[in-house]
């Protein structure tokens, strides 16, 4: 099955961050940094690595 490529306001929408919030965290290495597809200026996150984040930082902590 071919990748889905995210861009910045899937991705903060899903997160429910704003977009300034987003780069704050991949600044810091809080989160993965965004891909760009070969050829072009375009950026994002894969669908399967964003929600593979939101799995490990969201509900693991849920599971307390």
């Amino acid at each position: 099955m071919p990748e889905i490529l995210l861009r910045r306001s899937d991705v903060c929408e899903r997160l429910g961050v704003s977009s300034t919030t987003l780069w704050r965290f991949v600044r810091d290495g809080r989160f993965p940094e965004p891909i760009q597809l070969p050829g072009s200026k375009i950026q994002g996150w894969t669908e399967r690595s964003v929600d593979q984040w939101i799995k490990k930082h969201f509900l693991n902590s849920q599971e307390l």
